[in-house]
């Protein structure tokens, strides 16, 4: 963890290992992790439906200043993540003292994040993921049922798989449409267009009722990996016409060997070895990207099928 970090946790009474850290700083509960110059913070604190879209303006004002991305507000905390790269400790100090004298404004300190209500008589030291946090052990127990219920439901709901690959293939045609624009109109690899393919398949399958289980990673590789082979070789046939055209601009209809894209692909392959070399390492550059995409995608998915249930302790 970055010296400067570390300094300042140890003078605030911070409890912290090499990466996660937990504390209290005037009396507001802070929870985060330290890699790199990657700071990812939590601020624990009870927050009303009138209370969220206020923090959410603060944190928004505050982006750029402290290159802040990754934000979130609901009813027991609020988070963001920071990457200045040289100076992402000392941005993060600054932030969690403002964020403490902001919050000072219209919260009191001492409070349970899960009622709101004040600690001053008894508390437990709890753990949700990596976060420790102090808060009343009712008010935990009833969030731990809570949480349990809602798992519960999420595994004994319909599976909605036919809706879910549908929406799977409407966000890779997307990715696909990127891809033969890069490739034939602005003459780049189309990395872009396979990587939000495989994004965008596994944000539609969720949007369109599709279960998150094993099934989703399974139907996304396939999606993108049949669909987005398929839009390389639309761009091939594109570029293969355009060329075709240019061809015929020049020499006119007669002086060239075919109009047909198809008949012009497979000359171009066969008849051109430095062309052929050239479509192959397109080819090959193109897939090394879809994976990429998907092993992304693949372990976001799997990061969100993660019971939170099983990381609720007590200490």
């Amino acid at each position: 963890m970055n010296k400067k970090l570390t300094a300042f946790l140890c003078e605030k009474g911070f409890g912290f290992d090499k990466t996660a850290f937990a504390g209290k700083l005037n009396g507001y509960q802070i929870s985060g992790s330290c890699v790199g110059n990657v700071i990812n913070l939590k601020f624990y604190v009870n927050l009303t439906e009138n209370d969220i879209p206020q923090v959410t303006d603060w944190l928004n004002s505050n982006k750029k200043h402290y290159a802040l991305i990754n934000i979130n507000a609901n009813s027991l905390f609020f988070a963001c993540t920071l990457n200045t790269y040289f100076n992402s400790a000392q941005k993060a100090i600054e932030l969690m003292t403002a964020a403490v004298d902001f919050l000072s404004t219209f919260k009191t300190a001492d409070c349970c994040p899960f009622c709101g209500e004040s600690m001053a008589e008894s508390s437990r030291l709890v753990g949700i993921g990596s976060d420790k946090l102090f808060a009343h052990e009712a008010c935990f127990d009833k969030f731990v049922g809570d949480v349990a219920a809602q798992e519960s439901l999420e595994t004994h709901a319909p599976n909605n798989y036919l809706k879910g690959t549908l929406g799977a293939v409407i966000g890779c045609l997307a990715g696909c449409a990127i891809f033969v624009v890069m490739y034939c109109f602005l003459e780049l690899i189309g990395a872009l267009g396979a990587f939000v393919g495989a994004v965008l398949a596994a944000v539609l399958w969720d949007k369109f009722g599709g279960k998150n289980d094993k099934i989703k990673i399974l139907i996304i590789w396939a999606t993108t990996l049949v669909l987005i082979g398929i839009s390389i070789y639309v761009a091939f046939l594109i570029d293969a016409q355009l060329v075709i055209n240019e061809a015929i601009k020049e020499f006119g209809i007669d002086g060239v060997k075919t109009t047909n894209a198809f008949e012009a692909l497979d000359i171009f392959f066969n008849d051109d070895p430095e062309l052929r070399t050239a479509m192959i390492m397109d080819i090959v550059l193109s897939v090394v990207f879809i994976i990429v995409g998907n092993v992304y995608t693949t372990i976001r998915i799997i990061q969100s099928q993660k019971l939170v249930s099983k990381t609720l302790v007590k200490y």
